[in-house]
């Protein structure tokens, strides 16, 4: 049967193998059931009117349309990127072929899909050149049917970078550190770089976390550890840029945790209250081997107004750990506490309402760092501000400049915690005193 130069030869691409089928296959029923296939970007001839005529006198109407529709899907699915199968079991269908290659795909694996070059994929994914829009929209839809992923290790030895900034914390129970984290994720988007996070709360694996990020992984360290200082975490670092929160040498950030301190008791002392409780946290707001600036704000505030020190240690900075020194707290003489953060405060204020105690008639809480808690929970928490993303945006320009000089430094900044008045403090329990 002599059949069109059309249809002698008819090349498709079978991901990454090439493959010829005659008229016959085309033509039998069981035609794609070895797997998805497309039409090569080669193939996209049109087919003159004078060769349907032969077609359809040599197959007959039935398999001749039947031809012609499975070459018209094929068309179709080749200009939209959609993949189509037909097996004998369930017939001609739409398949997703995302994620479907064996293997791992590669940059050229999407430039063969769409019939370009390599160096045109790859401007059109790094943005250095210019492409049309047309042209990208195509290839993002390409990387996402074949699910290409980047090379790491290649992108690295092209750029010299990894676009990644390792973040060292101590804890992720803490609101505060969350908040933080948040922030800086912002603040680094913002310079087209992404955070990898690594936690430890013990000194000897925040050492070793710091030394596996200084191994290249990372392009620079932002370093939050209460127990790492400046000067070893430098070193650890060796010549990776590393900023130490709030402790840097050249430019650091300063939280006037003290004079916070001294308005949250100056409005207790205005409601009436005198004996006022303190309790005390491990805190990374000042160096190592210092005195806690809020501890010793308290003492002189309460030598001031001729009272004795009531002061509790809790090790833990979480909700959990303020319900676990509640009934200490309120079993105490004290008609207003300072807590260490306000997850300890909500966690005295979760404990004061499951024992039907009622905030602030039995004792008026102030928190500090005015988290997302502070508004959720009932009554709504009087706290001391911090600005989360100014301390974030101040710490991640300090990066920049270390990661890039002619970025600029910012300058040393000081900031005062600034005493928000919400529900949880009033003059009732200090007038039972």
């Amino acid at each position: 049967m002599d059949q069109p130069d059309i249809f002698q030869r008819i090349e498709f691409q079978q991901f990454r193998h090439q493959r010829t089928v005659d008229v016959e296959t085309v033509f039998d029923p069981r035609f794609l059931a070895a797997g998805p296939v497309r039409l090569s970007p080669a193939v996209g001839n049109p087919v003159k009117l004078a060769r349907f005529r032969k077609i359809f006198d040599a197959v007959g109407p039935l398999k001749f349309f039947f031809a012609i529709f499975r070459l018209g899907l094929l068309t179709f699915a080749n200009r939209f990127g959609i993949i189509y199968e037909q097996t004998p079991q369930t017939g001609l269908r739409i398949k997703d072929e995302r994620n479907h290659m064996s293997g791992h795909v590669t940059i050229a694996d999407v430039a063969n899909y769409l019939g370009i070059s390599k160096t045109t994929v790859s401007h059109a994914l790094s943005g250095k050149r210019q492409v049309s829009a047309e042209l990208r929209s195509k290839v993002e839809s390409a990387v996402e049917v074949l699910g290409y992923r980047p090379n790491f290790a290649a992108r690295m030895m092209n750029t010299r970078s990894s676009g990644l900034v390792g973040i060292l914390v101590d804890n992720l129970n803490n609101l505060h550190t969350m908040a933080l984290l948040e922030a800086f994720r912002r603040e680094l988007s913002r310079h087209s770089l992404r955070m990898v996070l690594a936690s430890s709360d013990r000194l000897d694996d925040g050492r070793a976390l710091l030394m596996e990020f200084s191994n290249g992984m990372v392009d620079g360290i932002l370093n939050t550890l209460p127990v790492l200082e400046e000067r070893e975490a430098q070193e650890l670092a060796g010549g990776i840029p590393l900023v130490t929160y709030l402790r840097h040498r050249e430019a650091p950030l300063e939280i006037d945790l003290a004079a916070g301190i001294r308005s949250a008791i100056a409005h207790l002392a205005e409601l009436g209250h005198r004996r006022i409780a303190i309790i005390s946290i491990p805190d990374h707001s000042y160096d190592l081997g210092a005195t806690n600036p809020c501890l010793a704000a308290y003492c002189m505030e309460m030598e001031k107004l001729g009272q004795q020190l009531r002061i509790f240690h809790q090790e833990g900075n979480t909700i959990e750990s303020g319900v676990r020194l509640a009934e200490e707290v309120f079993a105490s003489d004290a008609t207003a506490v300072l807590a260490g953060n306000d997850s300890i405060a909500a966690g005295l204020i979760q404990w004061a309402n499951d024992h039907g105690i009622h905030v602030p008639g039995k004792l008026s809480i102030i928190g500090h760092d005015d988290s997302s808690v502070a508004t959720m929970i009932s009554p709504q928490l009087t706290t001391l501000h911090l600005p989360i993303s100014l301390l974030a945006a101040h710490t991640v320009q300090v990066l920049m400049h270390e990661l890039n000089p002619e970025n600029p430094m910012p300058s040393s900044l000081k900031i005062v915690p600034e005493l928000v008045i919400r529900k949880s403090t009033s003059s009732e329990a200090a007038k039972i005193q």
